[in-house]
């Protein structure tokens, strides 16, 4: 249990410095479509996709590692209270139509890249492609 949560604990701060940093490097100076924000939550759901996929389909990635990566470095990584934040200042800030493209775009793009990413995986892990020993 404390290996679980030592891992979840250093797997969040590496999953929030690179969430800084790629918003930091993506994200419009004022104004625009926080497109890093974006960005940053269809890569973690795609990640946590293909991760899930390959944990419950192969026994590669073992319970810690796996934990430390979703619960920790990915839930570090991932921005759901950002975009929350986003969203509404690009609403009251008037761009209710960006922020409404905002949030069906992060919506559907991270509910339809973590599906593709799990299938995918799963499919790969199931074919023998994980496959160890």
């Amino acid at each position: 249990m404390f290996a679980n949560v030592l891992c979840v604990a250093v797997g969040g701060a590496i999953g929030s410095v690179a969430r800084y940093l790629l918003s930091l490097s993506l994200n419009p100076a004022s104004g625009g479509l926080p497109i890093g924000t974006l960005v940053i939550n269809v890569v973690g759901s795609v990640a946590f996709g293909a991760i899930a996929g390959l944990a419950v389909e192969s026994r590669l990635i073992p319970e810690t590692l796996r934990v430390a990566l979703l619960a920790g470095v990915l839930g570090g990584f991932t921005t759901y209270s950002t975009f929350a934040h986003e969203s509404w200042a690009l609403a009251a800030g008037g761009a209710p139509r960006l922020a409404l493209l905002y949030v069906v775009a992060t919506t559907v793009l991270c509910i339809v890249g973590a599906w593709a990413a799990f299938q995918l995986a799963a499919a790969i892990a199931r074919s023998g492609g994980g496959a160890s020993g």
